[in-house]
């Protein structure tokens, strides 16, 4: 009896087991299924659709920048030595804050119409380009318009050449040295706007076969005006406005006034007038506090000869300027072609135009080449005393002299060198230069200097293709791997952007071709036609952005696809997600280990 009661009790018990063992068993194998399930809609998910909004993700970065009260029209006006002021000041609110507010300007004063901005950009690899909300592939936008104003709205008068002398007129508007707040929808820029004269004479040399046609051609700035301005893209991003609103933090000074508050009314230089030297602004980028911009300028005054350059800090806060530097160093600096801080905002890289000294040149000196010099700075962006200066008290050494011993590639650069903020990578090992004819690599740790793309190396599916235009625009992705720069692409003076392909970040390009052009292919030699001016980089919250400028006053936003872009041989590979059939069958093979162990455990 005693045995019959033992045994029931442990059937029981293993009855008991056995039922707690397979509701276990149920409970993980309906979690596996969730787990599958998940991974399943997760594989098809859309990568846009994986990060949150990029707009409402950067909009709480701003609520850390420090904002400032509103100017009025008495709180700064032009400092002494300014000539002409026009009546059409736009003394609005530099606070941050008030960037976002509704335009209460009148009708007259505000952006072009919606009608007007149908982008004339044509896309030659559409698949590059991110889908935008309505799953048009590659749609650019404006994102920023400027309307010009008198003198800059003049009609312009194209000259066609042809064998008899004549003249052009025309007139551009532009935003340039675009840069960002990082982590932020918040810019500065750079806005641009003169008038152009252009007189073309051709004379006929020789007689018969051998005569030839001689055309001297010389361009007159009649006017020009430059100012500093901000913007913030958020209402754009987040679809509550079609274009973004631009505020002015200054307007551009008189050279010999260096110091100063805010210029609050438009200074227009004009050719036929005994004006002031300008100060004209060649180079910018952000400190890192935020709070102060270091420009790079030089005096101007038509066509002038400018004077010595100089490094200022202009407050992002209240528009106010100092005096940085002048930059002298031990040869005779003419202008500041290109300037930029690392991405660490502790190394000031600028590329200064000099005048060779006789000693380097068989014959005498006197022609202009260029150098890349650096200091360290501070959070404010002025530069601090450190080893390996050239000389007692000047912060600057030579990072590369280019086109001069000790350069044995190349004998001379071809009077302006061009780099950008967006052209330097975040590991400070890598810079692209972009000349008129070629593209070099420089490592500023070594000084290494490697030559990119030029004649002679091979690329595809375009061969590389000498135009000899002016370098404007360069941007290179943080890896290092992938490069945009502003070139022409179509026969005639069609400007566009090459995406360059490089074997390793600032080494020698194996891909090239062109992605974007402006307009159709004319050839207009008053340069009436617009004019891509612009380029920039921005990589925020998992998405990479293009800016492009043309000189008809319009800033666009092009979303690169990310999957398209090019990974170096020796770059970190990328992150890739574990196969689905993968984690199918891993998860299969757990359930089953762990029903086995409930069971061995029941047993």
């Amino acid at each position: 009896m005693a045995v019959s009661v033992c045994w029931g009790t442990l059937c029981g018990s293993l009855c008991a087991l056995s039922l707690w063992a397979w509701r276990r068993l149920v409970f993980l194998s309906t979690l596996c299924s969730f787990i599958v399930v998940f991974v399943i809609v997760g594989q098809k998910i859309p990568e846009r659709h994986r990060f949150p909004s990029a707009a409402m993700a950067m909009g709480d970065s701003l609520s850390s920048f420090p904002t400032s009260p509103a100017f009025s029209g008495s709180s700064g006006g032009s400092p002494a030595g300014a000539q002409m002021h026009h009546s059409y000041a736009d003394d609005r609110s530099i606070a941050p804050g008030n960037l976002d507010d509704d335009d209460d300007r009148p009708p007259d004063r505000r952006s072009l119409a919606s009608a007007n901005l149908s982008p004339s950009i044509a896309l030659f690899k559409q698949d590059l380009f991110a889908d935008d909300v309505n799953g048009t592939a590659g749609t650019p936008r404006p994102v920023l318009v400027h309307t010009p104003e008198a003198p800059f709205n003049a009609t312009p008068s194209p000259f066609t050449p042809d064998e008899s002398s004549g003249w052009g007129y025309c007139c551009d508007s532009f935003y340039r040295n675009v840069v960002f707040l990082p982590n932020s929808t918040r810019l500065f820029a750079i806005l641009e706007q003169s008038c152009t004269m252009h007189n073309v004479t051709y004379e006929r040399q020789g007689s018969g076969e051998n005569s030839v046609m001689v055309e001297y051609s010389n361009l007159t700035v009649t006017f020009r005006e430059m100012s500093v301005r901000q913007a913030d893209l958020l209402p754009v991003r987040q679809g509550r406005k079609p274009l973004a609103d631009d505020a002015v933090l200054s307007y551009w000074w008189p050279a010999d006034s260096t110091d100063g508050e805010r210029v609050s009314t438009p200074i227009v230089y004009q050719e036929d007038k005994n004006m002031s030297l300008m100060a004209t602004i060649y180079g910018m980028d952000i400190a890192k506090t935020g709070t102060h911009l270091v420009l790079g300028s030089s005096g101007y005054r038509g066509s002038m000869y400018p004077t010595p350059p100089v490094l200022t800090s202009l407050s992002t806060i209240n528009g106010s300027r100092s005096l940085i530097m002048s930059l002298t160093g031990d040869v005779e600096v003419t202008s500041v072609d290109a300037m930029a801080l690392d991405p660490n905002k502790t190394r000031l890289l600028v590329d200064e135009g000099f005048t060779v000294p006789s000693e380097y040149v068989t014959g005498g000196g006197g022609i202009k080449q260029d150098r890349i010099v650096s200091a360290d700075v501070d959070e404010s962006g002025y530069p601090v005393k450190s080893d390996g200066a050239e000389r007692e008290g000047y912060p600057f050494h030579i990072v590369h002299r280019l086109g001069s011993p000790p350069d044995p590639k190349k004998s001379y650069f071809s009077g302006m060198v061009y780099f950008s903020p967006h052209s330097v990578t975040p590991s400070g090992r890598c810079m692209y230069l972009l000349d008129r004819s070629e593209v070099f690599g420089l490592d500023p740790s070594t000084s290494r200097l490697t030559r990119v793309l030029g004649s002679g190396i091979e690329t595809k599916p375009l061969d590389w293709m000498t135009t000899w235009a002016s370098p404007y625009g360069i941007a290179a992705t943080s890896d290092g791997c992938n490069l945009f720069f502003i070139r022409q692409v179509d026969y005639a003076s069609t400007d566009g952007i090459v995406w360059v392909k490089t074997k390793r970040p600032c080494g020698t390009a194996w891909s090239v071709e062109a992605v974007v052009r402006y307009g159709e292919p004319a050839y207009n030699s008053s340069g009436s036609d617009p004019v891509l001016r612009t380029l920039a980089l921005q990589e925020t919250e998992g998405r990479l952005f293009l800016y492009v400028g043309y000189t008809d006053g319009r800033l666009f936003e092009l979303e690169i696809n990310r999957s398209q872009l090019h990974v170096c041989s020796d770059a970190k590979p990328r992150l890739k997600s574990p196969s689905l059939s993968l984690l199918i069958t891993f998860l299969h093979l757990l359930s089953f280990v762990m029903a086995y162990v409930l069971l061995v455990i029941a047993v």
